[in-house]
Formats: structure tokens, C-alpha cells, sequence
């Protein structure tokens, strides 16, 4: 019996609400130590007193007084301590027992929404099929982890950019046979399609032996359709000029086919996957053939994110997108074609501020320090470091979505609500590095042409609805006035 997708969804956003409850107690508790360690203060502080009575000289009659005042502070302040360390104890129990419950039942709908990859792998052993005989090529399709699970709303989402990939590389991957035979190849090509989990990650990889992609005529591509000059062109290495693939209409196809061509369409396979908050990874060697790894986040409803503060905005990361945290120290920066930078792990990586990068109001990074943490995100070969002005907390949460009038702001994933009600807008990393060093040149601009601000008067009688929409629209650099 299969059960409805939006019934599914609506079982998960409520064990979403259990989790924020749940929350909600981890920060009563934390409020409970906090009164015991002030419980503790004024037991010591009492002792102090009555040490410092014992030193002065009273009347037997004050004496008595005293210590009868005294005793009743001692035995309230037990009685205080006692129950503190009771409810503590009692909720610290109950916590623990939620928490194992909560995971439970997040497991098992989850389970309920996952689906075997097959289903989706299913038809395209019939696509190559019917592409080997429009082309003339001859093509073995293997395919691997058919039992790999995904989120039902995954499979859908990537169905069209993994049929896209798969006709790329016939089309424009695999040689004829002649032309193979030449090259010392098997005449039947081979195409494997593997998928695998990693964690909370499902990586999806298309491999052809086909006749890869040359960076060299990439970059001679790129200047020829005015997208680089040649100094620009020049300065890319292969893993850069491979990227170039993605570019909007960048294809190195002499003629272009219904089939497909190897980079026409492939920014929309990219921005598909980044709307998916997972990213597209590029391999190729001239000859050899080219790898295309997708990453894909295992569900789009739960995920563990980076809470972060950028100036006066609580943010959220998806910990996926994220390569780590490191700490930046000012003497170590250095300036390389007008991007400020830093040398880590043998690769230069380029340093922008968060705050900055989204329009908020923030502080100057060192104005108080000699160094700031920062974020890692984007491709692994190169990575960019988001300075931000503090790490508040990694976590597992539920994500809400925006609804559909931001449902195309690609820098959004969606919302988050904390245990103590704030929302907090999910940031989807991988765009934000692609976005990151256009959205500097934006805010410098803006800072030297100033322009008239739009104004938006935003009323609504739910003040976490109008908080929400005031985090998104400061975002999306926008004034706000909120009334009731």
C-alpha cells in the first residue's frame, strides 16, 4: 500500500514541531543549570555572611535572633537546591527519553518517503538504446547501486538533468566506432551510471570512456564566443576551463542537435541541482573520458545545518555545502588581482564577508580582532572562506518552505524555526559561493552610486510571519516598515 507523498509531508512537519518542543526543553533545562549554579553563589554567599556574624560581638538575645534568621535562610536555600536538582534531574530523564522517540519516529516516516533509486534508473537503459541508434554508436550502459534510496521529491527533481547528463555522453562523450577502433578503443562504448550514500548525501556519478573534454579548446571556445579575453582565458587552469561548461549557452558542439550537446544546457543541470541544495562536480581527461558526480542531499524536509551570525542576522547553513570552519587571521591575508585571500592547505582561497555578501549591516571583520572564524563552502577543488561574526550551533532541523512567492530565490532553501520561536532563513551554500564575488561588486557599487531606496510596508498579525518576511526582504536589500 502506497501512502500520498502530501500525507508524508505533513507527518514530518509535525515531527518537526516535536523537535522544536524538543528544543524548546533543551532550553528550560539549560535554564534550570543556570539556577543551580546561582543557587550554589548564594549558598556560598550565606556562609560568607554567617562567617562574617560569628566575627562581630552581639547580645546573647541578638545572637539567638541571628542564628534563628540564619538557620531559616539555610533550610529554605536547601530546600531551594534540592527541588532545583530534582526537576533538573527529572527533565534531563524526559529529555533523553524524547529525544530517542523523536528519532524514531523521524526514522520511520522517513523511511516511509524514501524510494530505491531503481525506479528512476529503470528507463534509461531504453534511452541509450534508442540514442545508439539516432547517433550510429555502439554503447554498454552499467549500472550500479540500483538499492540506493533517495526522497521521493529528489528522484523527481533530478530526473530530467541525470537524462540530460546521460544523453550528453552519448551524444558528445562516446566516439563512433571507427573513430573509437582509430584510437585503440573498443568499439562499443561504456557508460556507467553509480549511485552510493555517503552520510546525508546520495552521490550520483555518470562515467563514459569517451573522448573527454580538452581545457585547451574550452578556453579557445570561451574567447571565440566573447565570454573571456585571452590574458582571462589564459589564467584558468584545467579544472576552471572544465567549468566553463557551465556556463549560460557555452557549448564546444560544432552543430547542435536535438539530442544534446556537452554544455548546452548544462547551467540548467547545475542550477537544478544548487535549487536541490547539492552541487555538480566535473572530471575529465582529453581521450580518456569524462566523470559528472552529482551530490544530492538525502531528503529536502530534514537536514543538519550551521547556525551562524552575520551581523545582526541569524542564519542558517546546510552543513552538507559546508568544507569546515577556520579561523582567518588578519597578518595572514593578502590581496591577489584585487580579492583579498589567504594561503590554507595548499590552495588559495578567496575570503569574502557574509554580511557583505547578503546586504546587511555589519562591523568591519578586524575592527576588534586579530582574526574571525570562517566558513568553507563550494567545490571542493576550489572553496571560498565566508567570514562570519560568530558559530552559534550545529543541528538537525526540519525545513520550512518559503511558499511560492520565494520559491525562485535560489539563494534561499527555506526556514527554520529555533525552540524559542525565532525563524531563521536557510542559505543554500553552494549558490552563495557562486553568487559571493558578483554580490561584492554589487554592494561597492551601490556604495559609490547611490540610488532611491523602495520601500515595502509589510502587515500581517502573526509577528514570527512578519519576521520572517523581514529577514528575507533585508536579504533581498530591501527597506521595511512592520506594523500590526
Amino acid at each position: 500500500m502506497r501512502v500520498r507523498v502530501d500525507r508524508l509531508d505533513r507527518l514530518i512537519n509535525l515531527a518537526g514541531e516535536l523537535v522544536i518542543g524538543q528544543q524548546t526543553i533543551a532550553q528550560q533545562r539549560t535554564r534550570l543549570d543556570d539556577l543551580e549554579r546561582v543557587g550554589q553563589q548564594q549558598r556560598r554567599a550565606l556562609k560568607a555572611l554567617d562567617a562574617e556574624l560569628r566575627r562581630l560581638r552581639f547580645s546573647p538575645l541578638q545572637r539567638r535572633t541571628l542564628d534563628q534568621h540564619l538557620a531559616a535562610l539555610f533550610a529554605a536555600d536547601d530546600h531551594i537546591n534540592s527541588n532545583l536538582q530534582g526537576q533538573a534531574n527529572a527533565l534531563q530523564r524526559f529529555d533523553t527519553q524524547q529525544n530517542q522517540l523523536l528519532k524514531d519516529l523521524e526514522q520511520e516516516v522517513m523511511a516511509a518517503r524514501l524510494l530505491p533509486i531503481a525506479t528512476l534508473f529503470s528507463a534509461l537503459p531504453r534511452a541509450v538504446r534508442d540514442l545508439t541508434h539516432s547517433t550510429g554508436k555502439e554503447v554498454s550502459l552499467v549500472v550500479q547501486g540500483e538499492t540506493t534510496e533517495l526522497d521521493r521529491k529528489v528522484l523527481e527533481l533530478i530526473s530530467d538533468p541525470l537524462l540530460h547528463l546521460l544523453r550528453n555522453a552519448v551524444d558528445h562523450g562516446i566516439e563512433l566506432p571507427a573513430e573509437r577502433l582509430a584510437c585503440g578503443k573498443s568499439a562499443v562504448g561504456r557508460i556507467e551510471l553509480r549511485a552510493e550514500a555517503s552520510g546525508g548525501e546520495v552521490r550520483v556519478t555518470i562515467e563514459d570512456d569517451g573522448r573527454g573534454l580538452d581545457p585547451q579548446q574550452l578556453r579557445h571556445t570561451a574567447v571565440q564566443r566573447g565570454l573571456l579575453s585571452i590574458d582571462q582565458a589564459a589564467l584558468l587552469d584545467d579544472s576552471q576551463a572544465i567549468d566553463l561548461i557551465f556556463a549560460p549557452g557555452f557549448s564546444t558542439a560544432a552543430l547542435v542537435t536535438d539530442i544534446s550537446g556537452r554544455g548546452v544546457g548544462m547551467d540548467v543541470v547545475r542550477n537544478n541541482i544548487l535549487e536541490l541544495g547539492g552541487q555538480v562536480q566535473i572530471e575529465s581527461q582529453p581521450g580518456q573520458g569524462t566523470r559528472v558526480t552529482m551530490l544530492l542531499p538525502l531528503t529536502l524536509v530534514t537536514t543538519r545545518v550551521l547556525l551562524v551570525r552575520a551581523g545582526d542576522a541569524t542564519l542558517a547553513l546546510s552543513s552538507s555545502g559546508c568544507r569546515g570552519t577556520i579561523w582567518i587571521y588578519r597578518d595572514l591575508l593578502r590581496t591577489l588581482e584585487g580579492q583579498t585571500v589567504i594561503d590554507y592547505n595548499g590552495q588559495t582561497i578567496a575570503v569574502f564577508n557574509l554580511a557583505e555578501v547578503l546586504g546587511l549591516a555589519s562591523n568591519p571583520p578586524f575592527a576588534r580582532a586579530t582574526r574571525v572564524c570562517a566558513v568553507l563552502v563550494g567545490h571542493t577543488r576550489s572553496p571560498i572562506a565566508l567570514i562570519v561574526d560568530a558559530l552559534i550551533d550545529e543541528r538537525e532541523t526540519v525545513v520550512k518552505a518559503l511558499g511560492p512567492i520565494f520559491q525562485q530565490h535560489r539563494l534561499l532553501n527555506g526556514a527554520i524555526q529555533l525552540g524559542d520561536g525565532d525563524l531563521v532563513l536557510l542559505l543554500n551554500p553552494h549558490q552563495l559561493a557562486r553568487e559571493a564575488g558578483t554580490s561584492i561588486q554589487h554592494h561597492a557599487a551601490s556604495y559609490t552610486a547611490p540610488r532611491r531606496q523602495t520601500h515595502l510596508l509589510v502587515a500581517d498579525d502573526s509577528f514570527t510571519t512578519r519576521e520572517l518576511i523581514k529577514s528575507i526582504f533585508a536579504i533581498g536589500r530591501i527597506h521595511y516598515y512592520s506594523r500590526h
